[in-house]
């Protein structure tokens, strides 16, 4: 019996020890931030794990790549269009879901030009580390501004004070993603489920006071 109980002990603690090495730094949670802002830039649709259609794969992908590659791509002649190959999608897509989209029916794809809008970022605030399949269940804010961005848009949240004065400013909805170590490149993650939701009062609550402390 005695053993059994210092079995168990050496066992919780070996848990324990395992889940403290799980937690991120502050670095880290920024680079979290940072991609799911990507997720939130693209108006990703929501959609459960093991369910992303080909057709959202490829809408995300094209966007993405529209928007952050968009001096590398070629013009269609003569049109404002940009010329997106089917071998970057599939780069894009494997990045950040780890997979391609069935079959390509064109080889380059066209993508038309638009004139730039509002782009919102992410920012998390909460997360879990799911043991039983070595993923985490992420939580976050998604945040829009008209006009002034933070200069640090994925740190302290504390040093947005003088642009989240501003009325333009806020949040406009959070999520729930489950993401887990990228397969192919250790040091990233891919998306695994992601879900929008309007923000709660108490979602709210912990917004305003990430910025403001106890000030609001």
């Amino acid at each position: 019996m005695k053993k059994l109980l210092i079995a168990l002990l050496l066992l919780g603690l070996t848990t324990a020890t395992y889940a403290e090495s799980q937690k991120w730094t502050a670095k880290e949670e920024s680079k979290i931030s940072l991609f799911f802002s990507n997720f939130a830039e693209a108006f990703l649709s929501d959609f459960q794990e093991n369910q992303l259609s080909d057709e959202e794969l490829l809408r995300f992908s094209q966007n993405h790549i529209y928007k952050n590659r968009y001096k590398r791509l070629k013009s269609k002649e003569n049109e404002a269009v940009k010329l997106i190959p089917s071998e970057m999608v599939d780069e894009i897509s494997m990045k950040f879901f780890g997979k391609k989209v069935a079959s390509h029916s064109v080889s380059v794809y066209e993508y038309p030009e638009a004139d730039g809008d509002t782009i919102p970022w992410a920012h998390i605030y909460d997360y879990t580390y799911n043991q039983s399949d070595d993923t985490y269940t992420v939580k976050g804010f998604i945040i829009a501004s008209y006009d002034n961005y933070p200069e640090d848009l994925y740190g302290d949240m504390t040093t947005w004070k003088k642009v989240a004065s501003s009325e333009d400013f806020g949040c406009w909805y959070c999520f729930e993603g489950k993401i887990k170590t990228s397969p192919i490149d250790k040091t990233r993650y891919i998306l695994l489920s992601y879900k929008k939701h309007e923000t709660t009062p108490e979602e709210e609550a912990i917004f305003k006071k990430a910025i403001w402390g106890d000030a609001k």
